[in-house]
């Protein structure tokens, strides 16, 4: 049973009880930020929808995404634990490509190490969830990254830079960004998480710990300040409306941003102007307010 396969891949399944509707299993779902099992497949028919981020299609697109693999070899994979019923019907939110072009990571560990978890629980996140939907990597202990989570910039779900954030709360700099030789659009050109907004919304925001406090909707500029190029990145993702909330002591810094992208006389923009600390530690009722916002 396919519930079986999930369960070897150290998935938490559910067969039935809260969010389980009769023959169908529950997960948590890989493509957005869910703490319980909002991502059901149906076993009769194979197909696949999360009541959380409503991303849907058939099992053997979710299995290409766990794996990492072919369509072909997802249908192996299928067939052994599923049977015949895997047609291809609407498709998932496609996988990213890993590392085209000059990309360059650096060293990797195999597994997380609890003092990388324990920094993203600390912070308020359900790990696993926020490494699925972002798909953060553990940098080596050692070397220029040591003790850092590696965070890749896609555009078009292909990964063109990445930035490292600090977990020790030690190092001169919390966030350390990936060469422009080991780039293939520099960092600061950048605009993490830009794949991820939608209704011509965007909220603005200094780092990518205050993306994932936010979600799908929040793009990070890497400072605070905004280069021409993340301009032409809003632009070219359609967004109408953008709003400006950088952190606490960057009130001038967020007045010259919303200046800058006003001027492409495309967008609408507004300044959000935090009490103190940053995006990333506001409160849960202002958290509300800006998702209601960008919903």
């Amino acid at each position: 049973m396919i519930a079986d396969y999930f369960e070897e891949k150290g998935m938490e399944c559910w067969r039935s009880g809260k969010n389980v509707s009769r023959g169908w299993i529950g997960l948590q779902c890989i493509y957005c930020v869910d703490s319980s099992n909002h991502l059901g497949v149906e076993l009769a028919t194979g197909r696949v929808s999360c009541w959380l981020c409503g991303g849907h299609g058939k099992i053997v697109n979710l299995l290409m995404d766990i794996e990492q693999c072919s369509y072909g070899e997802a249908k192996r994979i299928l067939d052994k634990w599923w049977g015949d019923d895997s047609e291809v019907g609407l498709r998932l939110p496609p996988s990213p490509t890993p590392l085209p072009g000059r990309v360059v990571l650096p060293p990797i560990i195999k597994s997380w190490p609890q003092k990388y978890l324990d920094y993203l629980r600390g912070r308020g996140h359900a790990p696993e969830s926020l490494i699925r939907k972002y798909r953060l990597m553990p940098a080596h202990r050692f070397g220029s990254y040591g003790f850092r989570i590696i965070a890749p910039f896609f555009v078009d779900r292909i990964i063109v830079a990445f930035t490292a954030v600090d977990i020790t709360g030690k190092k001169e700099t919390k966030y350390k960004d990936s060469k422009i030789e080991d780039s293939t659009i520099p960092p600061h050109k950048c605009l993490y998480n830009i794949d991820n907004v939608k209704n011509g919304k965007a909220v603005i925001v200094e780092g990518i710990t205050d993306v994932w406090r936010i979600g799908d909707g929040a793009v990070a500029l890497g400072t605070n300040k905004i280069s021409t190029p993340q301009i032409l990145q809003l632009i070219k993702k359609g967004i109408k409306q953008a709003f400006v909330l950088l952190d606490a002591d960057a009130k001038s810094n967020a007045e010259k941003v919303a200046t800058l992208i006003a001027g492409s006389l495309t967008m609408e923009v507004d300044i959000g102007y935090l009490k103190k600390d940053d995006p990333d530690k506001m409160g849960y009722i202002d958290l509300l307010r800006v998702q209601k916002w960008l919903s």
